[in-house]
């Protein structure tokens, strides 16, 4: 039987709640160190990330640590739309639409510019595809990029197969946690 993509939203999601809990501050700095290792991050010089959900690996401690060194950008959800603005500094983050810490900046950047994304998901599979939440803003944003793009999740968010259509984007690599 095959389930769609509600099915595996609503079930990874329950896995992730639940094995999130036993993830240390520490294993998740490990993490992040063995995506700092790889060549794609050493030579970006601009890097998109994300501010975490509940659900996602916390990437707050990523965010503060490069930006002195490279260009750290953070989505910005408007309507139906999102965009990466550039991180200045902790006080200059605020909540947006969907309770997100997003960027209050003025220095929209040009997708051709980034040279890798850090992008979170509901699930993935070995495949490189991607589920999201279900509104489609990662896939058309990255969609304008030709970024490297690194898919992280936990162990438990990666199944077999995910559902997918056309008009999703794959990554480029994988990594869990």
């Amino acid at each position: 039987m095959e389930f769609n993509k509600a099915y595996w939203r609503k079930t990874i999601k329950k896995r992730a709640f639940a094995e999130k809990d036993s993830v240390t501050a520490t294993q998740i700095e490990e993490f992040f160190n063995s995506i700092e290792s790889l060549d794609e991050w050493r030579n970006a010089k601009t890097i998109a990330l994300y501010s975490a959900l509940p659900d996602e690996l916390e990437t707050r401690h990523v965010i503060t640590k490069w930006s002195k060194s490279k260009m750290i950008i953070l989505p910005v959800v408007m309507g139906a739309d999102m965009e990466f603005y550039e991180y200045e500094d902790e006080t200059k983050l605020c909540y947006g639409e969907f309770g997100i810490l997003e960027p209050r900046s003025e220095r929209v950047v040009n997708p051709k510019s980034i040279d890798l994304v850090i992008v979170p998901g509901v699930g993935f599979d070995r495949d490189g595809n991607r589920l999201g939440r279900g509104k489609g803003y990662y896939d058309k944003y990255l969609k304008k990029t030709n970024a490297y793009k690194i898919g992280i999740a936990l162990n438990c968010q990666i199944i077999e197969s995910i559902p997918h259509e056309e008009h999703d984007v794959k990554m480029n690599l994988i990594m869990t946690l």
